[in-house]
């Protein structure tokens, strides 16, 4: 058993965050499929881009909301809010002629990526302020399992959901995930409630975040690295259906197949780190499950069968599983507690911009006859920026992510 399902926290945190992170990808994903289905394509992408634009509306906010709230109570709030928009999805859509869905789920998916800006920092900030540092690599790798089982069950649920019950259903379950995770995460006990007044009384509003950037150094330095490779991985969602499609002529079987793949390598990933540390120090943990992940990456992309590919992404899934937790602790445990949620909301922004931003940059590529070209100039490139690691100040004398400054 992982260290942290011994304490009574971790497991109301991971049993609420899987319930509520299955339901809200099993919403995703049956929200898309919807706009496709009923009124057209042309929806996708400004419905997605709904999605991300209150993450880069409120990056800047999103730490110090984080800072002046706490992590458990923010953690709680978003749910409960999350939770409550759903209910009034359900409420408009009953009210509402079936042609005003579109702008049922784009307000609802609008409101709840606020939650979501704010939930984000806020969970990955959590496991320091419940558990003692010896359990929050473990703690922190089962809730990033929850997430990718999330993206494992999630889309598999929703198309027996959205069958079953139709739209109101999914708003229905989605809702009832984020009261339960709430209702858990307030049964949690955190360490030491005088210690979290004590961090909030000390926060200074003033202290802007590029001062806490020039604080941390090598933090800064990993999250420069972590924003330039997620850069030219960022196409992974465009390669997988290209090469199922042009390459191994297997059409959305094929899709399926590649996603499951990298969704289960990503949970063994998560549960193999939960139980067991990997050995060395940190610059070489994070350098090596890095290395796992490009030469993972390359291998998909030059892959010729379907059998090919599945082992390359369940390779680079299971290796983006240990890398998650690697960075995560390092981002946890690195700086003083105060600061954690500022550098997990540039973490979270990271996450979600870099996929506009890479579509963006490659759109003028994105074509079947240099898809093939664009997928190994990126390949390389994410190799090629490996060596950056060796330039980010103080990353060999970090020791497993604890030290603090």
């Amino acid at each position: 058993m992982p260290s942290a399902l011994r304490s009574r926290n971790s497991r109301l945190l991971v049993g609420g965050q899987l319930i509520s992170q299955v339901c809200d990808k099993m919403m995703s994903i049956g929200a898309i499929w919807i706009v496709a289905d009923r009124f057209g394509g042309k929806w996708i992408p400004a419905f997605v881009a709904l999605a991300a634009l209150p993450h880069l509306l409120l990056f800047t906010l999103s730490g110090r909301f984080v800072s002046r709230h706490g992590a458990l109570r923010t953690v709680m709030q978003m749910d409960l809010f999350r939770g409550l928009v759903y209910c009034a999805a359900i409420f408009a859509s009953l009210q509402l002629p079936p042609a005003a869905v579109i702008y049922v789920l784009c307000f609802a998916t609008f409101l709840s990526g606020f939650g979501s800006a704010l939930f984000n920092p806020a969970i990955l900030s959590l496991p320091v302020h419940i558990e003692p540092p010896e359990r929050v690599p473990s703690l922190t790798a089962l809730v990033d399992v929850c997430f990718s089982l999330g993206n494992v069950l999630g889309p598999i649920f929703s198309v027996a959901a959205y069958a079953q019950w139709g739209l109101n259903g999914l708003f229905l379950a989605n809702a009832v995930s984020y009261f339960v995770a709430a209702y858990l995460s307030y049964k949690i006990s955190p360490l030491s409630t005088t210690a979290a007044e004590e961090l909030i009384s000390e926060f200074k509003p003033g202290r802007e975040l590029l001062g806490i950037l020039r604080r941390y150094p090598t933090a800064t330095g990993m999250l420069a690295c972590f924003a330039f490779m997620n850069l030219f991985f960022a196409p992974l969602q465009v390669f997988i259906p290209w090469y199922a499609k042009h390459v191994y002529e297997n059409g959305i079987t094929g899709v399926a197949q590649l996603e499951l793949a990298i969704g289960i390598g990503s949970v063994s990933g998560g549960l193999f780190i939960a139980w067991k540390k990997l050995p060395g120090s940190f610059f070489l943990r994070t350098f090596g499950t890095l290395f796992v992940l490009c030469i993972s990456f390359l291998c998909f992309l030059r892959s010729s069968t379907i059998l090919e590919g599945v082992v390359s992404l369940f390779a680079l899934g299971f290796s983006l599983g240990l890398v998650n937790v690697v960075l995560l602790g390092f981002f946890q445990l690195h700086p003083k507690m105060e600061h954690v949620p500022f550098l997990m909301s540039l973490v979270n922004l990271i996450s979600v911009a870099m996929v506009p931003i890479s579509m963006v940059l490659i759109g003028a590529w994105i074509d079947d006859s240099r898809m093939h070209s664009l997928s190994v100039i990126c390949g390389w490139a994410v190799l090629a920026l490996l060596p950056l690691l060796f330039l980010v100040p103080g990353i060999r004398t970090v020791k497993d992510g604890y030290s603090k400054i």
